[in-house]
């Protein structure tokens, strides 16, 4: 990710609180753009779509940042192998 030279991407069910997860789809561009699509899996919830810039830290730990203009942005654990 740090040399990000094509589009890369996530799609699977994150943990939720009060729902049976939430379906969730990011694309990071090479840019330093991204697109994240969620939706609630609890009744007939309509998906959200956020786009703004994102942004990783260099800790032991990397942790990827979404900034989408809001006060506070979204930051995402990474785990496993960074390729």
């Amino acid at each position: 990710l740090p040399n990000l030279t094509r589009a890369a991407g996530y799609a699977g069910t994150l943990p939720c609180a009060d729902c049976a997860g939430i379906e969730t789809w990011l694309v990071l561009q090479p840019d330093g753009s991204f697109r994240l699509r969620e939706r609630y899996l609890k009744g007939d919830a309509a998906p959200s779509i956020r786009i703004g810039r994102w942004s990783l830290s260099r800790d032991s730990v990397p942790v990827l940042a979404l900034h989408t203009g809001d006060s506070v942005p979204r930051r995402l654990a990474m785990t496993g192998a960074l390729t």
